[in-house]
């Protein structure tokens, strides 16, 4: 811009030394012609100036607007690091995110293994639970038939025993009695035998 500048000033001047030629030229030539060609090369200069006035506030602006440019594109670069630098953030924590999801899928994966083998021990222990309870109840039933078969056996054995009881009880007697003969027997050693007898045989059916 200053370059464009100084090339405009150095065009003017050119300009005003040629004018300067020009109206000495002219004064040699006559007064007439100096005022015309004076006026023409006036509007010339003034038509030159306006167009670098023009050009100059349109290289300010142009230069206004690059410095703009040049510092929004300033700030996006910045803005576009700052978003790299966050994008570089985000793809650490998206693998770290990453690496999380695959351990805690893993362990997902490995606790559905630890349930479907607790779910298969536990159907295993409600098979065992159910056959015991199965066995049980068959000992239970043989348990009560040994018992009721038993009582019978105690009843039957009881009742034996009560007819043993008697027997003894008779034989004890029935024993007494001859004792009790022998005795008489003896102390009537000088009696008939056939009184013996028939006392004894007395004695046996009071007995009774």
């Amino acid at each position: 811009l200053e370059r464009q500048y100084l090339e405009l000033q150095q065009l003017l001047a050119d300009q005003a030394l040629l004018v300067n030629q020009s109206n000495q030229n002219i004064i040699k030539s006559g007064s007439g012609g100096v005022l015309k060609n004076e006026g023409k090369l006036r509007e010339k200069i003034a038509k030159l100036q306006k167009d670098l006035n023009e050009k100059l506030r349109n290289e300010v602006k142009l230069a206004a607007e690059a410095a703009e440019s040049s510092k929004e594109i300033s700030q996006l670069n910045e803005e576009k690091s700052s978003h790299e630098a966050t994008i570089a953030t985000l793809n650490v924590e998206i693998h770290r995110c990453n690496e999380i999801i695959t351990h805690l899928t893993n362990e997902l994966e490995e606790s559905k293994s630890r349930t479907r083998l607790a779910e298969a021990q536990f159907d295993g222990l409600k098979d065992a639970i159910r056959s015991l309870q199965e066995e049980n109840e068959e000992k239970s039933k043989l348990n009560q038939r040994l018992l009721d078969e038993t009582i019978a056996e105690k009843e039957k054995f009881a009742e034996q025993f009560n007819t043993m009881n008697d027997t003894i009880e008779k034989l004890q007697k029935e024993n007494n009695m001859l004792r009790s003969l022998s005795k008489m027997e003896k102390s009537w050693f000088g009696l008939p035998k056939k009184g013996i007898l028939a006392g004894a045989a007395g004695l046996v059916g009071g007995g009774d």
